[in-house]
C-alpha cells in the first residue's frame, strides 16, 4: 500500500512538472508586442458664446474657446527590446493639435532620437530610439476641438501591435506570482529558480524592490 501511495504521488509530481515546464517554455518564449494606448479626450477650457468676443485665451500662440487633452502611450509589452520606434496617431478632430510633447515614462528619456512631432492638423507621431521590456512613454497632446477618437496605422515586421483605448497596463499573473511567493519560502527550491528562471530572478528583484519602500 505504502508503495502504491509513493507511485501516486510521484506520478502526480510529474505531471505538475511537466505542466509547469510547458508553462515555463511558453512564457519564455520570444515575443515581439508594442501596445498602443489613448485616453479619451478631456475638456479643459471652455468659453461661452455669451462671453466669446469679450474673452481671448491663447494656448501655444493659438487662440482658443475651447481646449481637451489626450494622451498616447507606447508600451512594449513583449519580452525582446524594440527599436527604431515611429508610431503616428492619427486624432480625429474638426479642430487642429495645438501642441504635443513627452510627459511621462518609467525610463530615462536622455536619448535625443526620442521625440514627439506634430504632423498636419490631426497627427501625432511619438518617436523612440528604444524601449526594453515593460518600458513605457507617454505624451500629451492638446487639441482646439473635442477629439472623437484616434487610430494607428504603425506595422513592422515581426512586431504584434496592439490597440487599446485606455490605460490600463496587462493584468497582472496573479497565480504565477502567488507560486513564485511559495517557492521564496523554500531555501532549496529558491536557490534552484534563480539558477534556472529569468522571470523568477526579476520577481525576486521586484519584491525586493517594495520591500525597501515599505
Amino acid at each position: 500500500m505504502n508503495g502504491l501511495f509513493a507511485l501516486g504521488g510521484a506520478l502526480v509530481g510529474a505531471i505538475v512538472s511537466g505542466i509547469f515546464a510547458i508553462y515555463v517554455a511558453r512564457k519564455n518564449r520570444e515575443k515581439n508586442q508594442l501596445t498602443l494606448l489613448g485616453t479619451k479626450p478631456t475638456q479643459l477650457i471652455a468659453i461661452g458664446d455669451e462671453i466669446n468676443d469679450e474673452v481671448k485665451i491663447t494656448v501655444s500662440g493659438a487662440e482658443v474657446t475651447s481646449l481637451y487633452m489626450m494622451d498616447f502611450k507606447l508600451l512594449n509589452s513583449g519580452n525582446v527590446p524594440l527599436e527604431d520606434i515611429e508610431v503616428p496617431f492619427i486624432v480625429e478632430t474638426n479642430g487642429k493639435t495645438i501642441s504635443a510633447n513627452f510627459f511621462d515614462a518609467n525610463h530615462h528619456l536622455d536619448d535625443p532620437n526620442s521625440i514627439v512631432e506634430l504632423v498636419g492638423d490631426n497627427r501625432v507621431v511619438v518617436k523612440s530610439a528604444f524601449l526594453n521590456p515593460n518600458e513605457q512613454l507617454s505624451a500629451r497632446a492638446l487639441f482646439s476641438h473635442k477629439p472623437e477618437g484616434w487610430s494607428s496605422e504603425y506595422r513592422k515586421i515581426g512586431t504584434e501591435v496592439v490597440k487599446r483605448d485606455d490605460f490600463e497596463g496587462t493584468v497582472p499573473d496573479v497565480i504565477l506570482r502567488s507560486f513564485y511567493e511559495a517557492i521564496s519560502r523554500n531555501l532549496i527550491m529558491d536557490a534552484y529558480f534563480k539558477l534556472l528562471l529569468p522571470q523568477y530572478r526579476e520577481f525576486k528583484k521586484s519584491k525586493s524592490k517594495e520591500e525597501v519602500n515599505e
